[in-house]
């Protein structure tokens, strides 16, 4: 908590900041509650965020105000963490200053006071979430560098279609942190969804999620190369060959039978074949 202070000396304002200039928009009084309990020097701040996805927080401080502060010093960390804040030293050298709506809004609360130094305690969960997905689909970027060509050479390779836009849909939202959720229909329906500062670049985390997601269910080689369509296909393969291996059972048309028996009467003497004959009528 010291640490967190000490790298955003102010939490409130910096937090405001970055959530008016990325929803730009300086009334964002919707994306951010402050829940405060407690009292007699000891109190709680539970700090509720709406974008860019559900965040919460937990300070705790002598007054109600460093417990705010405290709570918001962890979201400022978390945002850092999905790219939201920039470099430290650029904000910490500019001029931050919130609207005069949010700015009463915080000396109704109790304002943001001064700087105090006490013990914090945070729910992980919310903040391991974020830094657990933006790891993943980091990681997943780095193993596969163009993974919108790659997932759509596989869509086609494995559907026989001239393009895979029936099979792979971008769905983007957001303002200065932009939001891609992608739907992938094959093999089976799975949903990716990944951040970024641009839209190509929240774009291209998604697509490597869903390659990492095919590889993971083997529809990939060892060089993260698509597979030949009998591979992808091959539970139909060998069902078909199971199928070709069977002895097929056919009806020969009346008339055709009683030929065969003619011929095999008039040329010959070998009744083995003519009981054959008369036993497939039966």
């Amino acid at each position: 908590s010291r640490d967190l202070l000490k790298q955003f000396p102010k939490p409130k304002e910096l937090l405001h900041n970055a959530l008016s200039h990325a929803l730009r928009n300086a009334d964002i009084k919707d994306k951010i509650t402050y829940i405060n309990t407690g009292s007699n020097q000891d109190f709680r701040s539970i700090l509720r965020i709406k974008w860019p996805k559900p965040i919460e927080v937990e300070g705790c401080g002598g007054r109600k105000a460093d417990a705010e502060r405290h709570a918001a010093a962890q979201a400022c960390k978390i945002f850092q963490d999905l790219g939201l804040l920039g470099s430290v030293k650029k904000f910490r050298h500019k001029k931050l200053k919130a609207p005069l709506s949010a700015q009463s809004l915080a000396e109704k609360d109790g304002g943001w006071g001064a700087q105090k130094d006490l013990s914090a305690q945070t729910d992980p969960r919310h903040a391991a979430l974020d830094s657990a997905e933006e790891l993943a689909a980091m990681n997943a970027l780095k193993e596969f560098p163009n993974p919108k060509h790659l997932l759509s050479s596989v869509i086609q390779v494995a559907t026989s279609s001239n393009g895979a836009k029936d099979f792979i849909y971008y769905q983007h939202e957001g303002g200065r942190m932009k939001t891609c959720r992608l739907t992938i229909s094959w093999p089976q329906p799975f949903t990716f969804v990944a951040y970024g500062l641009r839209r190509t670049e929240a774009e291209r985390k998604a697509a490597a999620l869903g390659c990492q997601k095919l590889k993971d269910l083997g529809l990939l080689d060892p060089n993260n190369k698509p597979l030949t369509h009998a591979m992808y296909h091959l539970s139909a393969v060998q069902k078909l060959r199971e199928q070709q291996r069977q002895a097929r059972r056919f009806q020969v048309p009346e008339d055709l039978l009683i030929r065969m028996e003619n011929y095999f009467q008039e040329r010959y003497t070998d009744y083995n074949v003519l009981g054959l004959c008369l036993m497939s009528r039966v």
